[in-house]
């Protein structure tokens, strides 16, 4: 009945059942099932999702990889996709860059094409075409995108590991 007055409910996704672990083991101190469980039951994946009419779930990324922008929640995988399907980028990874007043914004690291050029304006025109929020506003080009020990994009950290500086925002 929910889904049906809701046309998408997007958030956190938490599983509950049977095959479930009964919890995290508590060390120095530390209990991390306080963040982990909501209520006794429902374990949070630390996944973001969202449910269609039919009840099917979506995964849209991982609550720690999302952008906060001014408040504003942006998934990096939405700006990924946005971008991908420009003809000069081959590859592309979107992160948080820290900003003076909005806390956060969005950095694209993307590896062009075989004799391909970009540059930001025209990054932040094709992706206009498809997102309302969340345009790159730092862009770094580079050989390749860097890849964590499981293979995927490693975006967390990535702005202190290229070094980059505040944005301050100011044009």
């Amino acid at each position: 009945a929910l889904l049906d007055e809701i046309p998408r409910l997007s958030g956190r996704v938490c599983v509950r059942g049977d095959c479930l672990m009964a919890g995290y083991e508590p060390r120095d101190g530390f209990d991390p099932n306080a963040d982990a469980y909501v209520g006794d039951t429902w374990l949070v994946t630390g996944d973001l999702g969202s449910l269609d009419r039919d009840g099917h779930l979506t995964l849209e990324g991982r609550s720690k990889e999302t952008i906060n922008r001014g408040g504003e929640t942006i998934s990096p995988f939405a700006v990924e996709h946005a971008l991908l399907t420009h003809v000069a980028v081959r590859e592309v990874v979107a992160f948080e860059v820290p900003h003076a007043s909005l806390g956060e914004c969005v950095g694209v690291l993307v590896s062009l094409a075989p004799g391909r050029v970009t540059n930001l304006a025209e990054l932040r025109a094709w992706a206009s075409r498809s997102l309302s929020v969340g345009l790159p506003e730092v862009l770094v080009v580079a050989a390749s995108v860097p890849l964590g020990p499981t293979g995927k994009p490693s975006r967390l950290g990535l702005a202190d590991a290229l070094r980059l500086p505040t944005v301050d925002g100011r044009a």
